[in-house]
């Protein structure tokens, strides 16, 4: 990056000739910092080819990529598609945003292994329960909403398939019903969804989500009496809160904020910060910015979770089956 000119200064004669040989700095130059991200230019040539072909297979109106390396939590890969074009600036700044790092959107079910991870860590539920997901009707009423399913679960679900089947009633069961909304927020705290590590970027998408100080009643009185005995004022709120944090609504998330949620089931209990700068280099120094993680989960619901994860796209009847690798394992 740009570094600083320095100024000498002289002494001249009357006929402008310099006397002094020896001029001293009145301002030192300073050499520029070389400054190294962590994008890996093959996987980003991955990401763009894979983004521009899922394109034109879907037709979507934007789409993002994000890979990270968990263990130092090095943003390898970062593009959005339709990408930056230079050709279309006069149409506005919206064809230079990155919004793998930039856009936020309601995340939708891809939330619910943190509602159900921590339901898992505080002894809410366990991996042998059995979850009513709507029965044979594909619905169930939660005061005056209705959580439908994407299709019916005739049978109660054991957890791992309320997971992999990406069951919406089974998620508001576990999440408002066993974790109660106090713990929800609990588990949105504990992942830190709203403190993430800045990753050397200008402008990113803050996360958001419907804040406590919505509700006129306090969070120690709704941890004490639950939603369900909470004061009419907040009753429907608190209800219909929970059912849409439960289901990925009610907030919005970036891709980025995803990646950096998953690491923490990809490293078994440990969150991950993630980050763009992988070194400044000086002429006398190179630094580097510190790898930084923290456990969120216990190892056993961690594991749960990932095994659960992977049935997504390892099940004939998990909703990513399309995804599944017959070279990595997800």
């Amino acid at each position: 990056l740009e570094g600083r000119e320095g100024r000498l200064e002289g002494w001249q004669d009357a006929r402008g000739r310099e006397f002094v040989l020896e001029r001293p700095y009145a301002r030192v130059p300073a050499r520029g910092l070389e400054v190294v991200l962590t994008i890996d230019t093959e996987i980003q040539r991955i990401c763009r080819e894979e983004l521009a072909a899922a394109a034109a297979e879907h037709h979507p109106e934007t789409s993002s990529a994000v890979v990270v390396h968990v263990e130092t939590g090095e943003i390898l890969g970062a593009f959005s598609w339709p990408c930056a074009d230079p050709d279309r600036l006069e149409e506005g700044a919206r064809h230079l945003r990155l919004g793998a790092l930039q856009d936020s959107y309601d995340p939708g079910s891809a939330i619910k292994p943190l509602f159900l991870s921590w339901a898992l860590q505080r002894g809410a539920v366990s991996p042998d329960d059995r979850i009513d997901c709507g029965g044979p009707a594909g619905y169930a009423t939660f005061g005056a909403r209705v959580v439908r399913e994407y299709s019916p679960n005739p049978e109660p679900l054991d957890l791992e398939a309320v997971l992999y089947r990406s069951s919406n009633v089974g998620a508001v069961r576990i999440a408002l019903e066993r974790l109660s909304l106090a713990g929800m927020y609990e588990a949105l705290e504990a992942f830190g969804v709203k403190t993430r590590r800045p990753v050397a970027f200008p402008a990113l998408a803050p996360p958001t989500y419907t804040e406590w100080s919505e509700f006129a009643t306090t969070r120690e009185e709704l941890r004490r009496i639950g939603y369900l005995r909470s004061d009419r004022r907040n009753h429907r709120a608190v209800t219909w809160t929970g059912i849409s944090l439960a289901q990925g609504y009610e907030m919005r998330l970036s891709p980025l904020d995803m990646a950096r949620i998953y690491t923490t089931f990809a490293r078994l209990g440990d969150l991950t910060e993630l980050s763009l700068l992988k070194e400044v280099r000086r002429w006398d120094a190179v630094g580097r910015p510190e790898s930084l993680s923290h456990r969120v989960l216990d190892q056993v619901p961690a594991t749960f979770i990932r095994s659960a994860l992977q049935q997504v796209v390892d099940n004939p009847r998990g909703p990513g089956r399309r995804a599944r690798s017959t070279r990595f394992s997800m």
